[in-house]
């Protein structure tokens, strides 16, 4: 996990070499991107979840006010 706040982002796509799980091939996910396929067998290589805005926002705005902040998240 990443021990910088997401919202800080300066906005530069960065690349990065990701193990397909199921057939070992190397493939380069950008930063932007969530999930990519593999050109060898196809399957789908997701990158580990970062943590939210909100998630970051104790270390912003103190554990008591994101306690009180109100989840504007739809359910569906």
């Amino acid at each position: 996990m990443s021990f910088r706040c997401p919202g800080l982002s300066t906005g530069g796509i960065t690349a990065k070499m990701y193990p397909c799980p199921a057939c070992g091939t190397q493939v380069e996910m950008f930063s932007d991107e969530h999930s990519v396929r593999c050109p060898q067998c196809r399957a789908r290589i997701e990158k580990d979840p970062t943590a939210s805005c909100r998630a970051w926002c104790s270390a912003c705005m103190g554990a008591n006010d994101v306690g009180d902040a109100k989840d504007t998240r739809k359910e569906a």
